[in-house]
C-alpha cells in the first residue's frame, strides 16, 4: 500500500469516515458488503451484572457504593485511603491555595 493513497491523506476524510471508509458496512454500501444490525444488542447489562460482580470480587475491585458515575453494585472491598498527597491536594483545591513543591 501506497501511504500517500491513504483516505486520511485527503481533504475529505473526514465526510469519507461515514460513507465509504466506515466501519459498518451499512454505511459503505459496497458490493462485497452485507447489512448488519449493529443496534440490538442481544445481551443486557442485567445479565452481565453477575458475571461483573464475580470479576470485581477476582482482582479485588475497591471503591464506595454509590457512585453515581457507575452502575448500582456495591464494590467487594472497601475504598483506598486517599494518603497524604491526596489529602494535600484535597485541602489545596478546596481552600483555593495552591500546592505546595
Amino acid at each position: 500500500m501506497n501511504p500517500a493513497e491513504y483516505p486520511s491523506t485527503r481533504r475529505d476524510w473526514e465526510a469519507l469516515q461515514g460513507q465509504d471508509y466506515s466501519i459498518s458496512p451499512n454505511f459503505r454500501h459496497h458490493t462485497a458488503d452485507y447489512p448488519i444490525n449493529d443496534d440490538d444488542w442481544p445481551i443486557d447489562y442485567a445479565l452481565l451484572d453477575p458475571y461483573f460482580a464475580e470479576n470485581d470480587r477476582n482482582i479485588g475491585v475497591a471503591g464506595l457504593a454509590g457512585d453515581p458515575v457507575y452502575p448500582p453494585h456495591d464494590p467487594p472491598l472497601p475504598h483506598v485511603p486517599m494518603g497524604r498527597m491526596g489529602e494535600k491536594e484535597f485541602k489545596a483545591r478546596a481552600g483555593g491555595a495552591r500546592p505546595g513543591p
